[in-house]
């Protein structure tokens, strides 16, 4: 897991592109929460019908200990979306 795509609604302080900055993520199942230090690749504000402002970060994520990577990456793969079975003509 080299970085990921964080949403958030923070909108004052929103870390610039190179900024570092530290993550603490808690996942379902965990009774502790996650550090992180991540590097912001890019940021972008969504556009969406709700009034809420919500904005996305991307990051690198920087020296992950295996402990770390090992619990992102299976939350990562246990809830992401499963392909669409194949379509054979």
């Amino acid at each position: 897991t080299a970085g990921a795509s964080i949403e958030s609604e923070l909108s004052d302080n929103l870390p610039r592109p190179k900024a570092m900055i530290s993550l603490q993520v808690t996942f379902p199942g965990l009774h502790e929460p996650l550090s992180a230090l991540a590097k912001v690749v890019w940021a972008r504000q969504l556009t969406n019908e709700s009034a809420a402002e919500r904005y996305r970060l991307g990051v690198k994520f920087v020296n992950l200990d295996e402990i770390t990577r090992t619990s992102i990456w299976r939350f990562i793969t246990e809830n992401s979306a499963k392909p669409a079975s194949s379509f054979v003509a």
